[in-house]
């Protein structure tokens, strides 16, 4: 019976299974890096996922969250003012509804939050603005305007008969 040869993925020089046992990531970065155990090439899984997808190794370029100033901020952190608005980043105005102004002003959200660290999860309205959404989607009328719109035959009832055939010729033929 023969072997099988090895196919994995190797440098020169580099053995084609290396002993990541009791290593951590950031072992030779330093202690500021990463300190999870070691998944391949020195790296844990998710870096080495980065790498092995050609992006970067550190998306941050050695910013540290909540330390490093960024713009009228902090690097990776959304400043609240004590009114309880929302300072930005860019211009060092405060707003109720942060992602509005950035979308209107700075450009696009995502590229906003890509270039200050902010997480994707991370609400850019404040607190007070969030509740009074949640109040005003738990009032009665709300919910009924939202059940109605649950029950398409009904809503379709009340619609406008030219929006509503609107597109929906399918090979010649009208679809009811």
């Amino acid at each position: 019976m023969t072997r099988r040869p090895e196919r994995a993925v190797t440098r020169l020089g580099e053995p084609a299974r290396m002993p990541a046992q009791g290593r951590i990531c950031g072992q030779e970065a330093g202690p500021e890096w990463c300190q999870d155990p070691v998944f391949s090439r020195g790296l844990c899984r998710p870096h080495y996922r980065r790498v092995s997808r050609g992006q970067d190794l550190d998306p941050d370029q050695g910013r540290h969250i909540g330390v490093t100033p960024s713009g009228h901020g902090v690097w990776g952190v959304v400043d609240v003012d004590d009114t309880g608005r929302l300072r930005c980043h860019d211009c060092g105005r405060a707003f109720v509804a942060l992602g509005v102004h950035v979308g209107m002003i700075h450009g696009s959200v995502r590229d906003y939050r890509l270039r200050h660290g902010l997480p994707m999860v991370v609400s850019l309205a404040s607190e007070r603005l969030r509740a009074a959404l949640a109040d005003a989607a738990a009032r009665p009328e709300s919910l009924a305007r939202l059940a109605v719109a649950r029950r398409p035959v009904e809503a379709l009832a009340g619609a406008d008969p030219a929006m509503r055939d609107r597109g929906q010729r399918v090979g010649g033929r009208h679809h009811r």
